[in-house]
């Protein structure tokens, strides 16, 4: 209604594929009525819309035309229509030619993907500490968290950590427990379905407190021999690829040692909305002691790269191999732990109009849209096939499709 209050003359475009004329046959049209309010004859009661105000003004129409669909840049919204590969004009609008100004916008778009690619790192949130008080104490490496069973609630979320479908993974931590055993103690751990788990672990049963691991559920009851020591600070770790995962063990005044199980590990199913440090999910599960400098690699580490990192000789990899996340726990004192690692990389959609032939629709759906986790080798981006589009409509003039 907005069309009708502007004091000057103006077109006043209604566009046919408007939802309140869905109902009505197109083809079978003999009257047409230009009104405000309503009566009978178009479905409104006289009692409706149309009742007096008793203020009265004046509308006039003049030149009613019926028009096949046209390009028409001053309409906006869904009911828009205009010349495939028109994106401006001389002016910066849309003019209905597809012409130099639109290549040259085209050009500024070249080779861009649909969208935004950023970074998000997210933080760990401590929660469960007697009195909403968690003891931050000196690490291995700066600060470190101190976690225990005084009432067995000691815990540390991350949420939606996006980190579904890897065949390659490492998590690295500095440990010091204090007593035990304790049953299948996690460190670092992911439980997202029934009975099942992927886990950083202190203890890989009920009477020993040998580092172990856990692998889409299973490989819990793998036995290591790497017993770690009591109140002595100690770096473990566990890097998997598909045929195999090493766990890794350096005792602060002692030498590397490591356990290697040749077994098929299927993709990662687990750390794809959250992950503990600490604790597994059941409370029984949980680690006493301090833990420092935790890590999640999207790669496999290897031994040399696990020397690196106990003697801090240098970040493993290449400067784009930095830990996915990264919890250093220097904090001294709050409830969250910031995350020091290069973030998730997330995919925002942001419908660049220059992208005029979407990826092949026989393809199916990209399940990453959906998680966040960013695909660079399924995104639309503007290439030579949104080029070829806008060529078969060159220099052509589009008032009259």
């Amino acid at each position: 209604m907005t069309d009708i209050k502007g004091a000057s003359w103006h077109t006043w475009n209604i566009s046919l594929k408007d939802p309140n004329f869905s109902s009505v046959d197109m083809n079978n049209v003999t009257k047409v009525y230009i009104g405000f309010g309503g009566t009978e004859k178009t479905g409104q009661s006289k009692g409706g819309a149309g009742t007096k105000s008793g203020k009265y003004d004046t509308v006039w129409f003049d030149d009613i035309r019926l028009y096949p669909p046209r390009c028409a840049p001053e309409i906006t919204g869904l009911d828009k229509i205009h010349a495939l590969g028109d994106f401006t004009g001389p002016y910066e609008v849309e003019d209905c030619n597809t012409d130099y100004f639109d290549v040259r916008m085209m050009g500024e778009d070249w080779m861009k993907i649909d969208g935004d690619v950023f970074t998000e790192n997210r933080p760990a949130i401590l929660s469960g500490f007697l009195d909403d008080d968690p003891n931050w104490t000196t690490g291995y490496i700066g600060g470190a968290i101190e976690v225990n069973d005084t009432d067995g609630q000691d815990k540390i979320d991350v949420t939606d950590p996006r980190l579904p479908g890897l065949t390659n993974m490492t998590i690295t931590a500095w440990v010091k427990r204090n007593g035990g055993p304790f049953e299948y103690c996690g460190i670092v751990a992911s439980r997202e379905a029934p009975g099942g788990a992927t886990e950083l672990m202190g203890s890989g049963g009920k009477t020993d407190n040998q580092a172990s691991y856990g692998w889409n559920g299973d490989y819990w009851g793998v036995k290591t021999g790497l017993e770690i020591p009591d109140l002595t600070w100690t770096f473990i770790a566990v890097a998997v690829e598909p045929t195999q995962a090493i766990v890794y063990m350096h005792p602060f005044d002692g030498t590397m040692d490591s356990y290697l199980n040749v077994a098929d590990h299927e993709t990662l199913e687990h750390f794809k909305t959250q992950f503990r440090i600490g604790r597994s999910n059941p409370d029984g599960k949980r680690f006493k002691g301090w833990i420092d400098d935790v890590r999640i690699y999207d790669w496999t580490l290897t031994e040399p790269n696990m020397e690196q990192l106990v003697h801090q000789t240098g970040e493993p990899g290449e400067p784009n191999d930095l830990p996915i996340y990264w919890y250093k726990f220097d904090e001294t004192e709050g409830l969250e732990a910031a995350d020091s690692g290069y973030g998730t990389q997330i995919y925002q959609v942001n419908v660049l109009p220059t992208n005029l032939v979407p990826k092949d629709p026989n393809e199916s759906a990209d399940p990453n849209l959906g998680s966040g986790v960013f695909d660079p080798n399924n995104m639309d981006i503007i290439n030579f096939r949104d080029f070829r589009a806008m060529a078969d409509h060159w220099l052509e003039s589009h008032p009259w499709p």
